[in-house]
């Protein structure tokens, strides 16, 4: 099987849905041709129509090999889980500040009323 494609990253939503470069959901298909038969791929869903099915849409030419976004998935998800275990250890820090300058303005708030109190 070819390996061409774009090596640009793929567009996904938020909830991990391909885009094709119109910013909505691709479809896959099936290639038909003799160097990649049968190989899916993502494309742009305006692929093979006509101007009078879509007025002014037509297709972006997006195409990406179902294999290679899993790949790219996957790499994604190794980045992501590394970003929240970052982000849980500046939470953890967060909370251990805020913590300790609550005892702190608990503190001076008690040798306020002690002064107060002089």
């Amino acid at each position: 099987m070819s390996q061409r494609g774009s090596s640009s990253a793929t567009n996904l939503s938020g909830c991990g849905t391909v885009l094709c470069k119109h910013n909505i959901p691709a479809v896959i298909k099936t290639s038909g041709t003799e160097t990649n038969p049968g190989r899916q791929f993502y494309g742009c869903p305006y692929w093979k129509q006509n101007e009078s099915e879509n007025p002014g849409k037509k297709n972006c030419r997006f195409s990406r090999w179902v294999e290679m976004v899993g790949d790219e998935l996957e790499d994604r998800k190794g980045s992501i889980e590394s970003l929240i275990c970052q982000l849980e250890h500046s939470l953890l820090l967060a909370e251990s500040k805020a913590e300790r300058r609550k005892k702190e303005k608990k503190r001076l708030a008690q040798d306020m009323m002690v002064w107060m109190k002089d």
